[in-house]
């Protein structure tokens, strides 16, 4: 490729940033319109002289930007003559030299000479042979400098013209230089065979022919005098060029023109009269990309500006396509982050036009990147809400409950890098509330609307923030009741969107809810309530449905004022209407369709009742002359008869939960009853049927939260929140141990997964995980509460901590005394914020906050940083009575023990005192079925351990030391109950002790690593205590890989005489006792051999009942599984089978390898097993 001479800029002007300064610049600043590194000066060629011209000397002085104006001659000597003193075009020339005619003499005129410049066109006065020889030299030379230069030097230019000229460019270039380059350099035949393999298919060379007669007749016809080419300028309307890869086109609609189907199914014409090549690239493809319009976006031209927002909307609202896509959301949804940012930045614009365009777009944009559904029923189902995940950045752990994505600094990230980490942060800090406020306009009313609603339902801090704009909330109202009619006549109906940003504005706070409802926000919309939509049955589907949809909403928001103890004044207003309401739901119940609407708003309406019964109970709040005792011993009726109308067929889940909040309603109004002086004769003569329609439930439920698939996970996750009121009102109600049993069957699901940020990302399933716990938590059974603990999230810390105490002072008291610092600083926060399991009662806010991890603790003495446990925090580790050992095996940076104010003054107890407590601890919550046995083993395993334990440093200020622990009596049994606690939970599906030990380490430790040092301490100290070789056992079972039984029968084969454990008292694996170490049998050569030298040198002996009965059944599977059925898949290389026998046979295992069954209905021929063994044995 022809390229120009390079040299460097002189010190004084602008020098345009390297690409590794680029990089540091915030995304959303305007790139400066930096010179280029390098400019191209083109060196004069030497002086070429036309035929019949005399060579002129070049003039001195420079040539002059605008020369002399002179006159044309009018003079004619040619039918077609060139006027006097202008040289003959390019064009002209090349076809007098084509038709070997004399070339028309120039008329002398007295013009000076001007200095020609032939590295312009070729009509600036140099031949064609001349500007290739010139454009030669200069590649030559700039060869020559490139290949004098470092390859640092060189891969840094290459990066800095990629970032100047762009990617696409110098790929083109770079093709352009490969196609000049020649690339066949054999025999000509050969060459020419290349050049007709690289020819078009006859049909585009047709294609290309039919085009260049049509430009060759309308040439003829209207221009005579052009030469017979196409000027460069049009080149691209004859010949098509396919687009780069990466160039994905948009037409003004904002479909995608460069599929290839949309593409061949328009005419080209339509395409240019629509005005979509009016781009500056491949001008050839129709349409728009996204970098040029946002680039658009940013144009001088108020129009050019609403033109290409419009565009961009309809981007974000087309149908999804592929293409469209993979360009959207490539680079973590770079250009839709792009999009919104444009977008906000100009609803600042002075232009009305360019406002109302940017609002619509950042409207569409916004939807597009919603991840909440639109559905108000789903979306405001819950009792609490949560925010949305949107890091687009982050897609690690996807699975992995509770991760979390690393923490970055707001402060230092660009606006992009915002927009594509939390984009309603990036429009809080674009001030994008004030703007709208500013922008505010009559028509754009439900555009705002829109946007809000897309705002809050992502950003609590948002909703938070809009209280502080009563113009907004005047307009959210306006039209969500007060500017449109009710009952619903005509369109446009009141805006259910409105109703949920007032719904999600009362979550955010409590404060805010009190201001809401002050401003008088709520009043307006108690219409609903006043004149229900009971009665309405001719309006179509859709009304109807949106009708139930605005009165669900408004008992959403008075439910939620209840929680907070505000606005009771509103619900007295609406007393009236109550049972009517409560009558329709009475009659209606018996001919609902199961997933009608109207469910939904019957289980809104008792869910009301139910907490503003609670509210009247607590009594009024800083003069609030509401609700009172009279009133609500009204309600009391509706529910009984609700339950009394159960249909006949199965239940939905939306359905069980409307007669869940029935029952909660009446739990809550009998608590209050009895404290009132009332008899509360309550009677509920269907729970057997509910619990029936509840297990049921359960049990599909729990076979869709396996699935891995995100949106049964998230069907999974409503359903089991709905179904869970129905148990959660039973226990209040009426507390039964099978009620109980059932909480904890619910908690035994896999409830981890609806924390998984693959499923949580909508906001929505957190709240249902917390109602599902919060409607478990009404039972007080040892076994509920344990297995709560194992669920609960990192804001319910404060309610983890009472729970916590009441279980272990219940269990053990002596225990809390010696543990209650480990368990609180393994539950430290930075935040406290107020439990939201308890919102029902005495709720700060609806909205569950995020909390970070505590910060780190420094050795108030070394100052270096303490160690937490491996995995602290909520939810609590499975094996949480044993946190304990964690710190006691670090004890010298531990935080619980050097970190300043973790034990009380009055604390003082040792090492044993600690190990015995744990244990002692262990013990009850492992009968409680509340952790597999995996994990108990692991504890089991560090309590040895702790004998390898170096002592504290005398610098750490926490001090303490202990050896041979399993020895003390007390220690001794207790590890012996927890390990038969442990065999009598194994069952078959449970996690390994790999799998336990990733999960209380979080990945920091192999367990392989932790057997190891296991095995080297029972080689050092043990002195084959049976208890400690009892702990060696499990890893040998077959579900584990060979290198554990290598690492005892090879490694530490001089230990096997020592463990003499019977084969009824070997560790249970996956629910299975001997049978787990003989099945599958062993196929690894190297283990096998290790079992023959065992048996050989009588390292096992019978007297060891299980080590030999391991060692003789895969020897034996070895030896017979080729001719006998029943022992497996086993293959081992016939010279390995035959050097084993030899040395089996010899010795005195071989008589019991001969005769060895694994069970009793195994059959097999002693005969053929004989003529086995005399083959093996036979030398010759």
């Amino acid at each position: 490729m022809p390229t120009t001479t390079l040299f460097l800029m002189s010190h004084h002007e602008q020098i345009r940033p390297r690409v590794a300064d680029m990089r540091d610049m915030d995304g959303d600043q305007p790139w400066v319109d930096w010179p280029p590194a390098a400019r191209a000066v083109r060196t004069k060629p030497p002086a070429v002289s036309r035929p019949g011209e005399s060579p002129r000397e070049e003039a001195a002085a420079p040539r002059p930007i605008m020369g002399e104006i002179r006159e044309r001659d009018s003079s004619s000597g040619h039918s077609h003559p060139a006027p006097p003193g202008k040289r003959i075009s390019a064009f002209r020339r090349s076809r007098m030299e084509r038709a070997a005619a004399p070339p028309t003499p120039q008329v002398a005129h007295p013009v000076p000479p001007c200095p020609r410049d032939p590295s312009r066109d070729p009509g600036g006065g140099a031949a064609p042979e001349a500007m290739t020889s010139l454009l030669q030299d200069i590649s030559n030379e700039n060869e020559e400098r490139i290949a004098s230069m470092s390859y640092e030097t060189r891969a840094e230019e290459l990066r800095d013209a990629e970032a100047f000229f762009g990617q696409d460019t110098l790929a083109k270039l770079a093709e352009r230089m490969e196609q000049a380059m020649p690339t066949n350099r054999g025999w000509p035949a050969l060459e020419r065979r290349a050049v007709d393999l690289d020819a078009p298919p006859p049909a585009m060379q047709k294609k290309e022919h039919d085009e260049r007669d049509a430009w060759e007749s309308f040439r003829r016809q209207y221009f005579p005098d052009e030469p017979d080419a196409v000027p460069p300028a049009l080149a691209w309307t004859v010949t098509a060029s396919a687009p780069s890869g990466d160039s994905v086109r948009f037409d003004f609609e904002g479909r995608v023109t460069t599929d290839t189907a949309q593409r061949d199914a328009e005419a080209p014409d339509e395409t240019y009269l629509a005005g979509l090549h009016h781009h500056g690239q491949e001008q050839n493809v129709p349409g728009y990309t996204l970098e040029e319009l946002l680039h658009l976006a940013r144009s001088t031209v108020a129009a050019q500006r609403v033109l290409a927002l419009q565009v961009l909307q309809r981007i974000c609202t087309a149908p999804s396509s592929p293409s469209a896509d993979r360009v959207l959301t490539a680079d973590g949804s770079a250009m839709r982050g792009r999009i919104v940012l444009s977008a906000v930045w100009l609803l600042h614009d002075r232009h009305k036009s360019v406002r109302t365009a940017a609002g619509q777009c950042l409207d569409a944009a916004c939807k597009a990147l919603s991840v909440v559904p639109h559905d108000a029923f789903v979306a405001a189902a819950m009792p609490t809400s949560a925010d949305a995940e949107l890091d687009m950045l982050w897609h690690d752990a996807a699975w992995t409950p509770y991760a979390r994505a690393p923490h970055f600094h707001v402060q230092d990230a660009s606006h992009l890098e915002l927009a594509q980490r939390h984009w309603p942060h990036a429009l809080r800090q674009s001030h994008v509330l004030r703007a709208l406020d500013m922008w505010l306009e009559d028509h754009a009313a439900d555009t705002i609307v829109s946007l809000l609603h897309a705002l809050v339902m992502h950003d609590a801090t948002s909703a938070k923030d809009l209280v502080q704009y009563p113009r907004l909330l005047h307009v959210v109202v306006q039209l969500g009741a007060t500017k449109r009619p009710w009952p619903l006549v005509d369109a446009p109906y009141p805006s259910y969107e409105a109703l949920l940003v007032l719904w999600r504005v009362i979550q955010s706070d409590r404060r805010t809810a009190q201001s809401l409802w002050e401003q008088g926000a709520v009043d307006p919309l108690l219409r609903y309530v006043l004149m229900p939509p009971c009665d309405s049955t001719s309006s179509s589907p859709d009304v109807r449905e949106h009708e139930q949809a605005l009165l669900y909403l408004t008992l959403r928001i008075l439910t939620a004022l209840g929680r907070y103890g505000v606005g009771s004044t509103s619900v007295r207003e609406v007393a009236p209407a109550i049972p009517r309401l409560a009558q329709w739901s009475i009659s209606a119940a018996s001919a609902l369709p199961m997933n009608d609407a109207a469910w939904h708003t019957i289980r809104a309406l008792y869910e009301m009742l139910e907490v503003w019964t609670r509210a009247a109970h607590k009594g009024s709040h800083h003069g609030d002359l509401g609700l009172n005792e009279p009133i609500v011993h009204a309600w009391a009726p509706y529910p009984q008869a609700l339950l009394e109308r159960l249909p006949p067929t199965p239940l939905s889940p939306v359905c069980l939960s409307a007669y869940g909040a029935a029952i909660l309603h009446l739990a809550a109004w009998t608590q209050s009853a009895s404290q009132w002086g009332h008899q509360a004769r309550v009677q509920v003569t269907m729970s057997e049927r509910l619990v029936q329609e509840v297990s049921m439930q359960v049990t599909r439920v729990s076979s869709l939260l396996t699935t891995a698939q995100i949106r049964e996970v998230r069907r999974a996750s409503s359903d089991l929140a709905y179904i869970a009121s129905v148990l959660g009102g039973l226990v209040r109600l009426a507390p039964s141990t099978s009620l109980d049993t059932w909480c904890q069957r619910v908690l035994d699901l896999p409830l981890g997964v609806m924390a998984t940020p693959a499923v949580r990302a909508n906001g929505l399933s957190m709240p249902q995980l917390l109602h599902v716990l919060a409607m478990c938590s009404c039972s007080a059974a040892p076994a509920v509460q344990v297995r709560l603990l194992s669920w609960l999230p990192p804001c319910e810390v404060v309610y983890a901590e009472r729970c916590l105490e009441s279980l272990v002072r219940a269990l053990d008291a002596s225990a809390w005394t010696v543990l209650m610092p480990f368990f609180r600083d393994d539950l430290r926060y930075d935040q406290r914020p107020p439990s939201m399991i308890e919102a029902e009662t005495h709720a700060e806010t609806l909205c569950m906050p995020h909390v970070l991890p505590p910060k780190d603790v420094s050795d108030p003495q070394t100052g270096a940083t303490l160690r937490p446990s491996p995995v602290s925090g909520l939810p609590l580790r499975r094996d949480w009575p044993l946190l304990v050992l964690d710190d006691l095996l670090h004890s010298s940076d531990a935080r619980a023990l050097n970190a300043p104010h973790v034990l009380p003054a009055s604390w003082d107890f040792t090492e044993m005192d600690m190990v015995r407590a744990a244990l002692q601890l262990a013990v009850p919550i492992a009968s409680l079925g509340a952790a597999p046995s995996a994990f108990w083993w692991l504890g089991i395993y560090k309590v040895f351990l702790l004998e390898q334990a170096a002592p504290a440093t005398h610098e750490a200020s926490g001090a303490v030391t202990g050896r041979d622990l399993y020895m003390d009596a007390t220690v001794a049994h207790a590890l012996r109950a927890l390990m038969d606690k442990a065999d009598d939970m194994s069952h078959s599906a449970e996690p390994t002790l790999e799998e336990a030990t990733s999960v209380t380490h979080a990945g920091s430790m192999p367990f392989y690593q932790v057997y190891t040092d296991l095995m080297g301490l029972y080689d050092a100290v043990s002195m084959h205590h049976p208890l400690f070789a009892r702990a060696l056992i499990p890893p040998l079972a077959m579900v584990y890989a060979p290198d554990y039984r290598r690492l005892l029968w090879s490694d530490y084969a001089a230990l096997l005489r020592g463990i003499t454990i019977d084969t009824h008292d070997v560790p249970v694996v996956c629910g299975q006792r001997l049978e787990a170490y003989l099945w599958p049998c062993e196929s690894d050569e190297i283990v096998l051999v290790r079992y023959v030298d065992a048996l050989v040198q009588r390292l096992v002996t019978p007297a060891q009942p299980f080590l030999y009965a391991v060692a003789l059944h895969h020897v034996s599977a070895a030896f017979w599984s080729a001719r006998e059925n029943g022992w497996g898949d086993v293959s081992i290389p016939p010279a390995l089978a035959q050097s084993m026998a030899r040395r089996v046979f010899t010795a005195e295992a071989g008589n019991h390898v001969l005769t060895y069954a694994p069970h009793d209905a195994h059959v097999y021929s002693p005969d053929v097993r004989q003529a086995m063994r005399a083959q093996w044995l036979d030398t010759k």
